[in-house]
């Protein structure tokens, strides 16, 4: 199933970081991995406060929030019940990052940045998209009146829009810091590898889409009754 981008009609801030089906599912998929080893405690979309830097020299905004997809701890914050626990100045061990389908990958490398100026010590940036069709808009020329070059009066045309398809991608993009990465795709690759987190997944469990099940009809068989006592009574009139 393909997945289709109109560039022409501007895009809303708020509905860039809009999740998607692919998108929930590699998160719970990689939330509930990564939860089955004892050492982590894994946050789904849990609020880090950034207080300490500036978020602007990342080009991210004052307002925006750093809540990663996914936080991994390994000495997560203590919260006694019934207290709860909004936001916290406590940054997780990995952070992982999953690329929405109206996301770039430059927005979220500006927040894989913010996260090691706050000592995070692993980042992960997930990329998880079907085949994508992109419909660009009509593109505005000048040209010549006359066809001429250095002709100083033009007129205003315009060409067919164009309709570019990306393929369906599937990859990891480990980093150790900002500019130390490996990206582990799943043409390539059996096990996505975090040196500094010590972490080994199958990658494709990741990106694994549950089959669907059957439900089987039930078997009818005889069920045995006690014996009963038929009585029939006739009248006559």
């Amino acid at each position: 199933m393909s997945e289709v981008i109109d560039f022409e009609n501007e895009i809303p801030d708020e509905e860039r970081e809009m999740g998607s089906f692919n998108h929930s599912l590699t998160q719970s998929n990689l939330t509930s991995l990564l939860h089955n080893d004892e050492r982590f405690t894994t946050l789904v979309e849990f609020s880090l406060e950034p207080s300490k830097i500036d978020l602007s020299q990342f080009d991210l905004k004052a307002k925006d929030e750093l809540k990663p997809d996914v936080c991994v701890y390994t000495n997560p914050p203590t919260v006694e019940p019934p207290d709860d626990l909004v936001k916290t100045t406590q940054m997780p061990d990995l952070a992982i990052e999953i690329l929405s389908p109206l996301q770039t990958v430059s927005e979220l490398i500006s927040k894989l940045k913010a996260y090691f100026a706050l000592s995070v010590k692993s980042c992960w940036l997930v990329s998880v998209h079907p085949e994508t069709t992109l419909k660009i808009p009509k593109l505005k020329l000048w040209t010549p009146k006359n066809g001429h070059l250095g002709v100083q009066s033009f007129s205003f045309g315009s060409v067919s829009g164009w309709t570019l398809v990306i393929p369906a991608t599937q990859s990891i993009t480990v980093f150790s810091q900002s500019k130390r990465y490996k990206t582990f795709g799943t043409d390539t690759t059996i096990e996505i590898i975090d040196e500094i987190m010590d972490i080994c997944l199958p990658i494709a469990k990741v990106f694994k889409i549950p089959s669907k099940k059957v439900m089987s009809e039930p078997k009818l068989g005889l069920v045995s009754t006690p014996n009963v006592l038929n009585i029939s009574i006739s009248s006559s009139w």
